[in-house]
């Protein structure tokens, strides 16, 4: 993982949207990131998905998904 904490040219493109997505799916489904043993991977997951566009989003599958 770059210092910068994004994985090309050191700005959000669409391979940390690609990346981090599939983790969403998988909090919807229950499914926890074992942060200790993938530390970096956490941290980018993290970071990527409490950006207030991305967690904007997760809120309103969350409320579609609740019914």
């Amino acid at each position: 993982m770059p210092a910068s904490g994004f994985l090309v040219d050191d700005r959000l493109t669409l391979a940390d949207l690609a990346v981090a997505s599939p983790f969403v799916n998988m909090q919807h489904l229950g499914i926890r990131l074992d942060a200790g043993k993938y530390p970096k991977t956490a941290a980018f997951v993290q970071a990527m998905l409490t950006r207030p566009s991305f967690a904007a989003l997760i809120v309103k599958e969350k409320l579609f998904l609740s019914r």
